[in-house]
Parts: C-alpha cells; structure tokens; sequence
C-alpha cells in the first residue's frame, strides 16, 4: 500500500512538473511584436485599472546584453483592446537596434528581446551604358566613357572603377587620375583616361 501511495505522489508531482515546464516555455509568448515592429501587445487581465498600464508593461532599448542601472523605458501610449494591452512608442523604435519588452504581472516578470532588422537598400541607379562598347577594343585605346541612370557625386570614381584581367584579377595603374574627374554637366556621364604610359613613353594626356 505504502508502494502504491509513493507511486502515485511520484506520478502527480511528475506531471506537476511538466505543467510549470510548458508554462515556462510559453510564458515569453505572452508579450508579441507586430511584423512592423511599431507596436508591442500583452494578452493581460481585463481587470488592470487605466493608471497601471504604464506601470505594467515597458520597452528600452539595449546597447549590451542587459539594462543599465535605473535605465529609463521608452516613452509612448498604451491602448486596453479585448484583453490585450498595446504600447506604441512615441517614436519609432530604430531600425538595426535591440529592445526589450518587459511585462510586470502579478506573480512574474516576463522579458523578450527583439531586434528591428535594418531596411533592405535597393541600387536606385544602374550603368546604363559603356563606352566603346565592343567586345574587344584596341590596344591604343585612351579613353572611354560610363553613363549612369542618375546624376553621380564627384570624387569617388577611381575608388570604384576597377579593369579586370582575363583572370579576374584587378589591374593596377590603369587609369590617369586626375586633380578634377571628367563628368558632364548632368553628372550622369564619367570620362576615364587610360594611362598613355601605359601604351607609348613620352606621350602627354589630353582631354
């Protein structure tokens, strides 16, 4: 008999503790993100009075792995819908940075970290055209020209423009850096000079 009641107080306190386990699983499901990170919402108690709601429930921002000493949370305005409580931030919480949603219930505090994920950049303007544009060109060649989609800023262009080799290796010394590049005047066509040393000695640039 004894065998028996040790076996059933060992069977209760088992699934007891699997019930606390799938609640401790689940129990940072409670605070939830919007997809557009503009809004965090806790499924919470209808009962928690209007002045409480700041109280309960805070967003900061991290700049490590934990709160800093009397961190203050990020200001906005809460809304009670349906048993869900809504904070939105005054301002827009920061693309590329780390927040905390942080709920104060009435037996636990309940924390989930979120990162805003940094905007995707699209290239607005592309290489329309290269000139000359045969598939081979003479040896002889001094000059040629890039034309851009859009109007280009000065001052970055022998950073950028590189001539390969036949085994993508880049070529050095290829082009005559000028004090000042050569663009038109809608900044969207960029002359380049190949170094005439490079062909013949003695000879000089021109333009």
């Amino acid at each position: 008999m004894n065998a028996m009641k040790l076996t059933g107080l060992l069977l209760v306190s088992f699934f007891s503790f699997i019930g606390c386990q799938s609640k401790a699983t689940s129990i940072s499901d409670i605070i939830e993100i919007s997809e557009d990170f503009s809004t965090i919402t806790v499924n919470v108690d209808s009962s928690i009075p209007i002045d409480e709601y700041d109280k309960r429930l805070h967003a900061f921002i991290l700049n490590g792995d934990s709160l800093k000493p009397n961190q203050s949370p990020i200001i906005g305005s809460y809304v009670l819908d349906n048993k869900r409580l809504v904070f939105t931030p005054t301002y827009p919480f920061l693309k590329g940075k780390t927040y905390l949603g942080q709920y104060r219930s009435d037996t636990a505090v309940i924390s989930k970290k979120f990162k805003v994920p940094l905007a995707e950049l699209k290239a607005s303007t592309t290489v329309s055209n290269v000139y000359p544009s045969a598939e081979t060109l003479p040896l002889n060649i001094l000059k040629f020209y890039i034309v851009f989609s859009e109007p280009m800023a000065a001052g970055f262009a022998y950073d950028n423009v590189f001539i390969l080799d036949a085994k993508n290796d880049t070529l050095q010394d290829v082009f005559l850096e000028l004090g000042e590049e050569l663009w038109s005047t809608d900044m969207k066509r960029l002359t380049l000079l190949f170094d005439p040393g490079r062909i013949k000695q003695g000879l000089e640039s021109f333009y």
